[in-house]
């Protein structure tokens, strides 16, 4: 998963993800373009960040 630390970014891209995801419901075509490279709010380029999942006991 790619992140950018700004306030901005955590604040919004919830928001820019839940466009793409209705428009992939309501035409039932999805986003084919090249994913992100740079944050559109503050243009620096995205961290990679691993999400590790917890093992559970």
């Amino acid at each position: 998963m790619r992140m950018c630390t700004c306030h901005k970014f955590l604040d919004n891209i919830d928001s820019f993800n839940l466009g793409h995801i209705y428009l992939q419901q309501v035409t039932g075509k999805g986003y084919t373009g090249d994913p992100l490279e740079f944050c559109p709010w503050c243009g620096k380029r995205l961290q990679l960040i691993k999400i590790t999942k917890k093992k559970k006991p």
